[in-house]
């Protein structure tokens, strides 16, 4: 099944988020050992993905307040199913408010930074940064020709310069 568009995940991001808006308090629990003397949540996705909660324990899904879907990735091929080995998908996600929040302001602080540092309008630095790793590919490439050329020469003027002695050594710093 190929990744669906960004587009999609945008769309299907406030039917994640709706359950929670509702004040969803159904919640599944899995016991633990008999010392640890409490339940843990799991986080149940239709027929998915469950996982156990990292650590908040929220009395009702409605405290999570928001769900953002950040990226999908192709995971490792399904080992159970011998036949077809399907592939599996990763979806990536933060939940909470004041995590979703945080994180923006950290990007939004490195996009302008960025954005300061390029000298380019947001929207720019993607395509700003793709020229650059252009530019840098063939510097390398003509870096690399001009080394060449230059050994090529050198050879050259140590021929022209008939040396009298068998062993010829020639020491040069190297610019890092």
């Amino acid at each position: 099944m190929p990744a669906p568009c960004q587009r999609y995940w945008t769309g299907i991001q406030p039917e994640c988020s709706a359950p929670i808006h509702f004040f969803w308090n159904k919640a599944r629990t899995k016991g633990l050992p008999d010392n640890y003397g409490d339940s843990i949540r799991i986080v149940q996705i239709g027929n998915l993905e469950n996982n156990m909660c990292c650590g908040t324990h929220v009395t009702s899904l409605s405290q999570l307040e928001m769900i953002k879907l950040l990226r999908v990735e192709k995971g490792k091929k399904n080992k159970k199913k011998e036949e077809g080995k399907e592939q599996s998908t990763l979806l990536h996600f933060m939940v909470g408010r004041k995590q979703i929040f945080e994180k923006f302001n950290d990007m939004y602080s490195t996009e302008s930074q960025l954005s300061s540092t390029l000298e380019r309008q947001p929207c720019e630095i993607h395509a700003t940064v793709l020229e650059m790793k252009e530019s840098q590919k063939k510097a390398k490439q003509k870096i690399k020709a001009l080394e060449e050329e230059n050994v090529m020469l050198l050879i050259e003027l140590f021929k022209e310069k008939k040396p009298t002695q068998e062993i010829f050594s020639l020491h040069r710093k190297t610019i890092q």
